[in-house]
């Protein structure tokens, strides 16, 4: 069992697959023809990744793993890995060990925590991508390629692998604006996803500056590798893109390509009905999702409509805070008289008390004037 769960390079993966025995590798493959039927070739290809990093992370071949592997293997995986990446694995390695090895007794069990939904940590209110964010990257964008990517998967809001897989033939250029037309691999379904004027220009200038010569636009991805026309960038390689452009552009976010996915769907949920929403972002019953992100909305509607309270702006905040200090001032001033004036009035009633002939009556009765537990310093 190897110490610590690596944190695997690309190509590295098939490399180790290279190794193993033939048997094993029969039994990864036998894995994948099981999964094929419900799973998009990207999910495939995930499958296929986590089953050997399985019998790799164990070193041992998958007839000889036990009960005590696993534990050892999930016991590592929650060090580095996330609650959600954890539980999709769990899910893929029962699954293998009970269909493919027919041994469930070493999975038994083994459980992980179950999570419902998104990584509500990563997708906080704080870290959702804006508008503003996505034209100050842009500005940092290393090209028209690059920025053409930003632009178009952050207003489509789409799932990595339908931008990738985007060829020329399925974007409709109009006079103001353009309809892309998204497949996904999940669901099997298409469907036209307007986008604004801006994201035109960029296609637009994309197009006409397009990094291989004679555009095909039935073949020709519109984002493809710079080593091979005939493949598209990967995520891996996009991820990379998009942190460089926020690093540079100093918006102190990390963006990544499901992020630009989430923040896009948070605002469309907040703005448009659900089910416009669900149709346009291919979402099914994700409201409740979405809802959990971010209170926003909720905060400011209450304070419009119930409290009639209006937030600050930062200027009306600066006059605000000023005003607080003049007052603060004024305070001390006023403060200050009012302590001079209260040593004279004591002195004049201690010499009224010494001097002047007076009743008791009076006597209690000037002593009451006294302001009672009120320190002052003496001059």
């Amino acid at each position: 069992m190897l110490k610590e769960y690596p944190n695997y390079k690309k190509h590295e993966i098939e490399n180790i697959f290279n190794k193993f025995s033939q048997e094993d590798k029969d039994l990864i493959n036998k894995m994948i023809i099981l999964c094929s039927d419900t799973n998009s070739e990207p999910k495939l290809k995930k499958i296929k990744r986590h089953i050997i990093q399985l019998r790799h992370v164990t070193e041992k071949p998958f007839n000889k793993i036990n009960n005590e592997d696993l534990k050892l293997f999930f016991h590592l995986l929650k060090r580095s890995r996330s609650p959600q990446t954890i539980q999709e694995i769990h899910w893929q390695v029962k699954k293998f060990c009970i269909e493919i090895l027919n041994n469930y007794e070493i999975i038994k069990n083994i459980k992980v925590k179950k999570v419902r939904g998104i990584d509500l940590k990563k997708y906080s209110e704080t870290n959702l991508i804006t508008k503003e964010d996505v034209e100050k990257m842009g500005r940092h964008a290393l090209n028209y390629r690059d920025k053409a990517f930003l632009f178009v998967s952050f207003y489509t809001g789409a799932r990595p692998s339908e931008i990738l897989n985007l060829t020329w033939d399925q974007v409709i250029f109009n006079d103001k604006y353009a309809i892309i037309k998204l497949f996904a691999t999940k669901n099997q379904k298409q469907r036209d996803f307007p986008v604004p004027p801006e994201v035109k220009k960029v296609l637009w200038d994309w197009k006409q500056n397009y990094s291989y010569p004679n555009l095909n636009h039935k073949k020709d991805f519109i984002f493809p590798s710079p080593n091979d026309r005939n493949k598209p960038l990967t995520t891996a390689s996009t991820n990379k893109i998009l942190r460089q452009m926020s690093k540079k552009s100093g918006i102190n976010k990390d963006v990544w390509n499901y992020m630009l996915r989430h923040s896009r769907s948070q605002k469309l949920y907040e703005e448009l009905p659900v089910p416009i929403v669900e149709k346009l972002m291919a979402h099914k019953d994700m409201y409740r999702i979405y809802s959990e992100i971010s209170n926003q909305k909720a905060k400011e509607q209450l304070f419009e409509k119930i409290y009639k309270i209006e937030e600050l702006n930062e200027q009306e905040e600066n006059q605000m805070k000023k005003q607080i200090e003049d007052l603060k001032q004024l305070l001390n001033q006023t403060t200050i008289r009012t302590n001079e004036q209260i040593k004279i009035m004591e002195d004049w009633q201690d010499l009224a008390l010494k001097y002047m002939k007076i009743t008791p009556e009076d006597k209690e009765l000037l002593k009451s004037l006294r302001p009672k537990n009120y320190n002052y310093q003496s001059s």
